[in-house]
């Protein structure tokens, strides 16, 4: 008999438990729909050097973020593999790549817009070090923390 009441009670914590979880995780998902959204546009050309390392460590910022930032890759018409790079890894890393048309157009949402803030980093004067070490990154930082 102590055997059948350790166990309902045992049941009945786990229960406890798992709905207090899937509760939380539905209050930290409202809570987060309250906070800054932010779309950010990277455009990159040249820089097969650094690329990847760039495109890796920019992934993992916006999963951090997620579902408060969105990126876009511009391919700006590279000489090198970067435009490759950038292909390859959008396939991996699930986001949007854009054609050279987009370099240099900077539109974002229109007055009044409910729309979230688009930002635009130019990435193309950046090689190496340089690159990965981006002050995008420190702003991402100070914006979303």
């Amino acid at each position: 008999m102590l055997f059948v009441e350790v166990l309902l009670a045992l049941t009945a914590g786990w229960l406890v438990f798992v709905l207090w979880r899937a509760a939380s995780l539905f209050y930290d998902r409202r809570a987060d729909s309250g906070r800054r959204m932010c779309k950010l546009v990277v455009f990159m050309s040249d820089q097969e050097d650094a690329a990847e390392g760039f495109l890796r460590k920019l992934a993992a910022w916006r999963n951090r973020l997620w579902p408060r930032l969105e990126v876009a890759v511009v391919d700006c018409g590279s000489a090198d593999d970067t435009g490759r790079i950038i292909r390859l890894l959008a396939g991996e890393m699930d986001y949007p790549v854009m054609d050279k048309g987009f370099c240099g157009q900077k539109k974002g949402p229109g007055a009044g817009s409910t729309e979230a803030p688009v930002h635009y980093y130019d990435a193309r004067g950046r090689k190496g070090r340089s690159l990965l070490n981006a002050p995008l990154f420190c702003y991402l930082k100070e914006a979303f923390n």
